[in-house]
């Protein structure tokens, strides 16, 4: 999910990066770069830059949509988690690490975690329920270590997180996830 904007410049428009990376277009090849942000003709590095290209491809009748598995970092798999944890909670369902991960296109559950991380400092950020606490570890019923909040509490935090109505509100933005967790960690 990208955010921009463009302003003209020359005969080809120049991209304004507003969240993760730009966009350029030339002759129907469509790039992603995200080690500057470019507005109004002035470069400066963003605060949060995770990588400096995505892909290049070219632009089929209009729409080239992009793909969680051609965004590797943390954050954009957080998002990736919490269109599918919003859909257990709608459904009133937990998930194991196992089956979201698999889900997710990962080898392990290990690789969650940093993810979760991302997602569960975001909600906790935003006064939001607990979407975090549906993903749980097989073997006991419950979320891992990693989960900000008590355990003896988990039925009213999935509760809650299945009550809330997500669909109501704006997923969040990569680049909020990954601001979310820095502000979290100073």
């Amino acid at each position: 999910m990208a955010r921009y904007r463009t302003h003209e410049g020359g005969s080809s428009p120049t991209p304004a990066v507003v969240e993760l990376f730009a966009i350029s277009v030339s002759n129907e090849v469509l790039s992603f770069t995200s080690l500057t942000q470019t507005v109004n003709g002035q470069s400066s590095a963003g605060p949060f830059w995770l990588f400096t290209s995505v892909g290049v491809g070219l632009i089929a009748e209009g729409k080239m949509p992009i793909r969680f598995d051609q965004l590797s970092s943390a954050p954009a798999r957080a998002l990736q988690i919490y269109l599918i944890l919003i859909g257990c909670a709608a459904n009133q369902q937990t998930i194991t690490y196992a089956k979201l991960a698999q889900r997710v296109g990962l080898l392990t559950p290990s690789c969650l975690f940093v993810s979760l991380g991302h997602l569960s400092e975001w909600c906790l950020h935003e006064g939001l329920a607990p979407l975090t606490s549906l993903a749980i570890a097989e073997d006991t019923g419950a979320p891992g270590p990693g989960h900000p909040l008590p355990l003896e509490s988990l039925a009213a935090q999935q509760n809650r997180a299945r009550k809330f109505d997500w669909y109501a509100i704006v997923p969040p933005a990569v680049a909020d996830l990954e601001q979310t967790r820095l502000d979290a960690a100073e």
